[in-house]
């Protein structure tokens, strides 16, 4: 079976330069260099150490676009003209196009990108063949209805919000996979302490993790604000990520976290923490808390967390709780959520045994998203 599989524009793969989709797509080709089920091409933009590293693969054909050419502003220039003529084309998926429309597909998997301009794939390509695969929740248009005969989202929550808005009648579920080994393994009692002491946290604080993008729709404003709430010193957050409050120096939403943080000095930033160590802190935390007041696709720190052994708590938000175990705690993200963290919170400070047995049922829900049952599961999609 011979697929072809579409990286939105911006980061090559293999995954360089990192990216959600571009690394769960780097652990395809990986898998399909182990087991070999499937024929497989991915297209995506040009980076030097990418294409050094494509060449490792062989049983994966890698093409890349290389939007610094003089070819990509030329047919940018006649993709803007044709679009004066009513055209809904898009440069990167045109030039995409060209490079694999004298190729026998069996099938062309689009992953996310401008999903609603490939329109003109339909000259090559049967409706059949074309098949749109979200990372995000989002609803279809008329140009996605008219293109493709099958949907995959990562989640049932987002695979029906698309089906709800959509005449695309086979709509599919595919769980993404992490590498659950990176965060299993063993951090010393002497590493915790080295962490806890570097943000100024004693050995026995209670430490609640936050990892991700100071984001609003994150509902960090939500986590801190619940923290300030409890009346504990023993208490702490720490949070985990790259964090550039110069950037926002004019966001309102910045300034009420900024004022929010500084109430205490109970919480601290790591910041810019590399993805191959982010273990150590998951391990160093005594709970995690991922408080999205959004409704998150399928976010993967919810199964890093589970296979860091940590305790987790999440909101009701998405396709999330269709990743976690059976003893993650979620909480409604209502207008209380502040207060809902809080008691989440305070709970888990309160039951060492409650924090054990989450451990135990996380780790072993983990178990479910591995790169190799992501492999597999993708695998199906083409061959029944």
């Amino acid at each position: 079976m011979k697929v072809c599989i579409i990286l939105p524009k911006g980061l090559p793969v293999p995954a360089t330069k990192g990216g959600a989709i571009e690394t769960l797509m780097n652990d395809i080709a990986l898998c399909n260099e182990k087991y070999n089920k499937l024929d497989i091409t991915i297209v995506s933009t040009y980076e030097a150490k990418a294409l050094e590293e494509s060449k490792k693969f062989k049983n994966t054909k890698f093409i890349y676009i290389n939007t610094s050419k003089l070819s990509f502003k030329i047919k940018a220039l006649k993709v803007r003209i044709a679009n004066l003529f009513g055209k809904h084309l898009n440069t990167y998926n045109e030039c995409v196009l060209d490079e694999i429309k004298k190729d026998k597909y069996d099938y062309v998997l689009v992953e996310d990108g401008a999903y609603h301009s490939f329109v003109s794939y339909l000259k090559y390509f049967k409706k059949d063949q074309m098949i749109l695969h979200f990372h995000h929740n989002g609803m279809s248009d008329e140009y996605a209805d008219a293109t493709f005969g099958r949907f995959i989202g990562v989640s049932k929550f987002v695979t029906n919000t698309f089906k709800n808005s959509s005449s695309i009648k086979k709509c599919e579920v595919l769980k993404n996979g992490i590498n659950i080994d990176k965060f299993k393994k063993n951090v010393t009692a002497k590493e915790k302490e080295e962490i806890k002491s570097e943000l100024g946290f004693s050995k026995d604080d209670f430490i609640v993790m936050y990892c991700g993008r100071l984001a609003p729709e994150k509902g960090v404003l939500e986590l801190v604000r619940a923290i300030n709430m409890i009346d504990d010193d023993k208490v702490k957050l720490m949070l985990v990520g790259s964090i550039n409050f110069g950037m926002q120096a004019k966001s309102e939403y910045f300034d009420m976290l900024t004022e929010e943080i500084n109430k205490t000095d109970r919480i601290k930033a790591t910041g810019f923490i590399p993805n191959n160590e982010i273990y150590k802190y998951y391990k160093t935390a005594d709970i995690d808390v991922i408080p999205s007041i959004c409704e998150d696709a399928a976010p993967l720190v919810t199964v890093e967390v589970m296979a860091s052994g940590t305790p987790l708590i999440i909101t009701k938000s998405g396709g999330a709780p269709e990743y976690a175990s059976i003893d993650t705690i979620i909480v409604p993200k209502d207008d209380m959520i502040s207060s809902h963290l809080k008691d989440a919170i305070l709970k888990l400070y309160k039951d060492s045994k409650l924090r054990d047995k989450m451990s135990k049922s996380g780790l072993e829900k983990a178990k479910e998203f591995t790169t190799e049952n992501f492999y597999f599961d993708f695998v199906k999609l083409f061959i029944k």
